[in-house]
């Protein structure tokens, strides 16, 4: 379905949220180790992020999860490894805060443990929902 968008209709790129994911608490997904549970994702991911390149070579494949620390023990999804073995071209994490101090934690926590592909993420930011001020707004685009 993502290839026959991609093909016919002229996209720079797709993203796909945190709904993209292998959930836990179901019996089936429970019974699979946690690597087993993360290759799963991986290798959807890679077919994905395969037929969007053969429809239309230049699209961007985008991934847009929770945080690491949310991810891998509730989606099952490790983005990290996304990076690291080219299953995406950018992960825009949803880094959403209400207070550019609780970004900076979170963008301070996780850049580290990119290994160098840190370019390749895009840090989310909040604009709707719960009150941001727009100063708070603006340091969370400065800390992008």
């Amino acid at each position: 379905m993502t290839a026959d968008l991609v093909r016919n209709y002229a996209k720079i790129g797709i993203q796909y949220d945190d709904h993209m994911s292998l959930p836990s608490r179901f019996s089936h997904v429970d019974a699979l180790s946690h690597s087993q549970r993360y290759r799963v994702m991986e290798d959807f991911m890679t077919q994905i992020k395969n037929s969007v390149k053969a429809a239309r070579r230049n699209t961007i494949v985008s991934y847009s999860p929770s945080t690491i620390d949310f991810s891998q023990p509730h989606h099952n999804v490790d983005w990290e490894s996304y990076l690291q073995h080219g299953v995406v071209d950018e992960i825009v994490p949803q880094y959403y805060r209400s207070s550019s101090n609780d970004y900076k934690i979170i963008i301070n926590r996780d850049i580290p443990r990119l290994h160098g592909h840190q370019t390749s993420l895009i840090g989310g930011i909040q604009l709707s929902g719960p009150r941001t001020p727009a100063g708070d707004v603006q340091k969370m685009i400065d800390l992008s």
